[in-house]
């Protein structure tokens, strides 16, 4: 076996050298935590109704900087939209009364030793004023705030100046002449954290704006945060993000296996997809333009379900993670040569990464024997 290696994949593969005698060649082509946009071509973005995320791509091909003020315009009319702020009332203007606590470290907040946030998931905004002298707003300036966990969007002045789901990533961010001015300015911070630990995590030592006569101001300290209302929803990604984003995997995984012609696909994904409404649109446009692109019109196509994670619910009530499952099964039920795999019994409640991949591998094989070998499977 190879550690590398997807586990499910790797099961499947072996349980279906068994039942069908013959040798099983497998490709794994996947990225943790990625959302199916990420794996679709431009054509079957158009399909699903992602254009404009396709046009957006496009437009960064072109001119970067003016896809970046694009993306922010649609970030921040999806915040006006789902909290009702007024243009000019946003959280992210220098004057927005929130309830302000001090930052005690540039740590993951979850750290911080405050119950509150010690398992919390959601946003928090971050903002921190620094004053500058006239000759240091003059020009141009660099933005250095360090890593961010998991996605921000960030404002100087009431002004976007960029925003990345790249956790492990630096961000750094130009500031145009005219962002700065003399005297009291203010960084604002979004930071959504949607799984696992959150924050500004620095270093300190490397935050800071830094302008064009050389000069730098730190940022390392004098932050301060709030919990931000929830919206309904998922915030919106830049497409050009590589698990968030619109083709990034397929261009990099897929599209380079050419006409590789399959008998088979198995598809374990859905979870970055939770509370994005038209899944089922998606994973048909996927699908259909997979088959067509590896020149296997009648490859299988196996989904893992979501598996179960997260407090059991006692009541009824609406659920993303259910909202999948059953685009899943419906996408399913609509296509002859695919099938579901049914791991809502072994999940963890604890792990959104179950540890018993070898009987999601083995349920993978049934469908595959199911809807490529034409086997009866009880």
């Amino acid at each position: 076996s190879q550690p590398a290696f997807s586990a499910a994949c790797f099961y499947m593969a072996q349980a279906l050298r068994r039942s069908a005698a013959v040798p099983i060649g497998a490709i794994h082509a996947s990225w943790g935590g990625s959302r199916i946009s990420a794996w679709m071509s431009d054509p079957a973005l158009r399909q699903a109704g992602l254009g404009d995320q396709a046009d957006l791509l496009a437009l960064y091909a072109r001119d970067s900087a003016a896809a970046n003020r694009r993306a922010m315009t649609l970030w921040e009319t999806w915040w006006r939209t789902g909290s009702g702020d007024a243009v000019g009332r946003e959280p992210w203007q220098p004057g927005a009364a929130l309830d302000w606590q001090a930052v005690p470290a540039m740590t993951n907040f979850e750290t911080w030793g405050i119950a509150d946030l010690a398992s919390y998931n959601g946003m928090l905004w971050y903002q921190r004023s620094v004053e500058i002298t006239a000759e240091q707003a003059r020009g141009p300036a660099t933005l250095v705030l360090g890593t961010i966990d998991d996605a921000d969007r960030t404002w100087v002045n009431g002004i976007g100046v960029g925003g990345s789901s790249l956790a492990s990533q630096s961000r750094v961010y130009a500031l145009p002449v005219g962002t700065l001015k003399a005297g009291r300015n203010v960084i604002t911070v979004n930071d959504d954290d949607v799984y696992a630990y959150g924050g500004m995590t620095g270093p300190a030592d490397t935050m800071r704006i830094t302008f064009g006569d050389g000069s730098s101001v730190p940022l390392g300290d004098g932050w301060r945060y709030a919990k931000a209302r929830r919206i309904a929803g998922s915030a919106p990604r830049v497409p050009w993000d590589d698990i968030n984003g619109a083709g990034t995997l397929y261009n990099a995984m897929i599209a380079p296996l050419g006409r590789t012609r399959v008998a088979g696909i198995a598809w374990y994904q859905g979870e970055s997809d939770t509370g994005i409404p038209g899944y089922d649109q998606r994973l048909t446009a996927l699908i259909a333009d997979w088959r067509t692109r590896l020149g296997s019109p009648q490859a299988g196509f196996a989904i893992a379900q979501l598996a179960g994670y997260g407090a059991p619910s006692f009541a009824p009530g609406e659920s993303g993670w259910a909202t999948v499952r059953d685009a899943q099964r419906r996408v399913a039920a609509a296509d002859r040569h695919a099938g579901v795999a049914v791991t809502l019994d072994i999940g963890d409640a604890l792990d959104i990464h179950p540890g018993e991949k070898h009987a999601v591998g083995q349920r993978l094989a049934q469908v595959m024997r199911a809807t490529v070998y034409g086997e009866r499977i009880a």
